[in-house]
């Protein structure tokens, strides 16, 4: 019985981890062969990326608000001076 295994890893930015792992098995005394294939997907960096989108997301949505809120306030108090 003869055996190959061949194992892949890849990298994608640091945001994608993949692992292909094929392994064969075959006789040449008799018809039949045997094959496994795994393959394993981390994808907790796009995870990772994300949550800090988010986090970003909201403190400029924050900030935007308190800005306009600021601005309204001045352009009121501008117009009763008047």
């Amino acid at each position: 019985m003869e055996r190959m295994e061949l194992l892949i890893r890849g990298n994608f930015l640091g945001l994608i981890k993949a692992e292909l792992f094929v392994s064969a098995s075959y006789s040449l005394s008799f018809v039949g062969a045997q094959f496994y294939v795994r393959v394993t997907v981390d994808l907790s960096g796009i995870n990772n990326v994300r949550k800090i989108i988010q986090r970003v997301y909201y403190l400029v949505t924050k900030e935007c608000m308190l800005l306009c809120i600021l601005l309204c306030v001045n352009y009121v108090d501008s117009k009763s001076v008047s």
